[in-house]
């Protein structure tokens, strides 16, 4: 099955996406661009996070672990939004992602994501639940929670914080889709699509069987992080988020 013109245009305009095979264009490409795999060995790893550092003038490997997460966020929301918003599902036994810096990118490193998009099947109505969990558990299972471990080896950097920066993407995607669609159908499947992910405890996605995103999505985290990012770390931004439970912490204390 193949896209739409405009379901392509939607991926590449509003997340980044370079639709070519990364073994396509590797030995082409200009710039500094890596497979996500490279996060699996330790050598290859720890050059993309001295990479990061230095490019965004992180204060250490921690730092750019974070920032390096935030990015790769983007790799989730093409094949969530295939499958709420138009119904396709992105398969395959492994998932080949990319990271594609133009020569030309500035210290806010804003890289394409290169993903292959030419095994998508069509989502049937009646297989509809079983075929979102198992694309969930293809996507951090699978793939997000081994590359998880391969950084968190390299660096000193709570689980949780990395788990939290793909969240709060996740949630601003689906927040975003809700706001464009008109149909009452499809808002209401988007909505039980997004809950499905962060909201039940019984999905497993990490490598210990539980779901990491379930505690974020509760009320008392619903609008702030729980977790510091610590891009204020960084030369981009050298202030806490505004977020940030640093920043709400101080605001509590000095309304009391």
């Amino acid at each position: 099955m193949s896209m739409m013109i405009e379901e392509l245009h939607l991926l590449q305009t509003r997340f980044r996406l370079d639709s070519r095979s990364w073994s396509e264009i590797k030995d082409e490409v200009q710039g500094w661009s890596f497979p996500l795999s490279d996060l699996l060995e330790a050598r290859p790893r720890e050059q993309v996070l001295r990479q990061i550092k230095d490019l965004l003038g992180t204060a250490n490997l921690s730092v750019a672990s974070s920032m390096l997460v935030k990015r790769i966020s983007f790799a989730f929301l093409i094949p969530l939004t295939l499958f709420s918003l138009y119904q396709k599902r992105v398969v395959g036994s492994t998932w080949n992602v990319a990271l594609l810096t133009p020569p030309e990118s500035d210290s806010v490193w804003i890289p394409s994501i290169v993903m292959d998009l030419s095994e998508i099947q069509e989502v049937h109505a009646n297989e509809r639940s079983s075929e979102r969990t198992e694309l969930f558990r293809w996507m951090f299972q699978q793939h997000f929670a081994p590359w998880m471990i391969g950084v968190r080896s390299s660096v000193n950097i709570s689980e949780m914080t990395l788990w939290e920066n793909v969240y709060v993407y996740i949630k601003w995607m689906y927040q975003t889709m809700l706001s464009e669609v008109s149909s009452e159908d499809l808002k209401r499947q988007i909505g039980e699509d997004y809950h499905a992910l962060v909201s039940d405890p019984t999905l497993s996605l990490d490598q210990k069987g539980t779901n990491p995103f379930n505690i974020f999505s509760q009320a008392e985290f619903a609008d702030n992080r729980k977790t510091c990012c610590l891009a204020y770390l960084t030369s981009l931004r050298p202030q806490h988020c505004k977020t940030c439970p640093v920043n709400c912490s101080a605001r509590e204390s000095s309304s009391d």
